[in-house]
């Protein structure tokens, strides 16, 4: 009984197994229209959302954002502010932070 019982599973083994072969071959096939008909949609989307004005000299509307002085006068704050960092506080509080 033994012997009958490995030959059955044998003759549905691999039948199942092409099966299942062919159908994992054939759906990885059915998505690359889809796919194809798709591509480049990403980096299109994205060019697109980060143009803020693509018609801007046609306009003469100003854009959006800082004028150039205060936009410079700002990073100089920030480069000045590497080269003298702020004084650290006076004291603690409360005792936390390191007694010598």
């Amino acid at each position: 009984m033994d012997t009958k019982l490995k030959s059955i599973s044998r003759t549905i083994f691999w039948p199942l197994l092409l099966a299942m072969a062919l159908t994992a071959g054939l759906s990885g096939c059915a998505l690359t229209p889809h796919l194809d008909a798709h591509w480049g949609e990403s980096v299109r989307n994205a060019q697109r959302h980060q143009t803020l004005h693509p018609l801007l000299r046609n306009e003469h509307d100003e854009p959006e954002g800082m004028d150039g002085r205060a936009a410079e006068a700002l990073m100089n704050r920030y480069y000045k502010s590497f080269e003298d960092p702020p004084k650290p506080a006076a004291g603690t509080v409360g005792g936390i932070g390191g007694g010598r």
